[in-house]
């Protein structure tokens, strides 16, 4: 995790998607032609619902840079808090929901690396609605930044899936019967139907499996925090879901960023100012056993 940077860096210089050294000279240079992309993404985040164009491969590598370390640091806090519930066989399997390029998934193995050595196999199912556009990222995600942190087999399987659309989940209903793990992470604020969201969520507590975890954050947008609300709401009335952390968390970064980010790019300009911190609100759950209750033992 210290060299992610230097990692996503690498995987955006090995990729001709992003960068091409005929058309864009030095990689100084590429960085340097990011800046106006960075702040157009900056600005975008600014309103409560966020409207981006993601195919734009200077858009995306904006994200990587600027936001993907973040993001990636977010999952492996919450998993920290974690540790002494989250035990992980040999084979985990996870569905990640609004991934994008899967920062989320760096923070898990990261955590496998860190406290569960003995896990060998992850079987990530990464659900977007925009999935095909950020197939780039996701290949650096899988093919430079995991391999760097995680010594295990990794398999990744990638599906369009718009979870603001009413029974968005059905179609996968037999995978999340299946899962060890599921996280939502920074997405609320691009739905707008607040409830088909929460049917959509109350269908997955339905489903998935016992023993199974679910981590649901994002940033500290009002929309998302009514949308937290709700989701209480909901847990209160559920037996069988139970909650093992939650609250609002500031993670402060201290990944060392490289010299020729700070040189080209993120060089302290307006716009241009390197994160520090990133505050956010998080829940952390576990599905156990339904309770039944015997009415017949009940004296009245």
């Amino acid at each position: 995790m210290k060299r992610l940077y230097e990692h996503i860096l690498n995987g955006i210089k090995g990729s001709r998607l992003f960068y091409d050294p005929k058309r864009q000279g030095t990689f100084e240079n590429y960085l340097i032609s990011l800046q106006t992309s960075v702040r157009e993404l900056r600005k975008s985040y600014w309103s409560n619902f966020v409207v981006v164009d993601y195919a734009r491969p200077s858009i995306q590598a904006s994200y990587l840079i600027t936001y993907y370390p973040h993001y990636a640091q977010m999952t492996l806090e919450i998993l920290r808090l974690l540790w002494s519930e989250f035990s992980c066989d040999r084979e985990v399997k996870a569905c990640f929901f609004g991934a994008g390029p899967c920062p989320e998934l760096v923070g898990l193995t990261q955590f496998l690396g860190d406290r569960s050595p003995k896990t060998r196999t992850l079987i990530a199912n990464i659900y977007d609605i925009a999935a095909q556009r950020w197939t780039p990222s996701r290949l650096i995600t899988q093919n430079y930044i995991i391999p760097k942190s995680w010594r295990g087999k990794l398999f990744l399987n990638s599906e369009k899936l718009d979870f603001g659309q009413k029974s968005a989940f059905e179609n996968i209903q037999s995978i999340v019967q299946s899962q060890k793990l599921f996280v939502f992470q920074n997405c609320f604020n691009e739905i707008i139907d607040r409830s088909i969201l929460l049917e959509n969520i109350n269908f997955l507590f339905d489903n998935a499996s016992t023993d199974s975890f679910i981590i649901i954050a994002d940033l500290l947008y009002p929309h998302n925090l009514i949308i937290f609300e709700e989701i209480d709401e909901m847990v209160d009335v559920r037996e069988e879901i139970e909650v093992l952390q939650a609250g609002t968390l500031r993670v402060t970064s201290s990944l060392p960023i490289p010299q020729i980010l700070k040189n080209n790019l993120l060089t302290g300009e307006d716009g241009l100012i390197p994160r520090s911190r990133i505050n956010f609100r998080f829940l952390a759950l576990r599905k156990g056993d339904r309770i039944s209750h015997n009415y017949d033992d009940i004296p009245f």
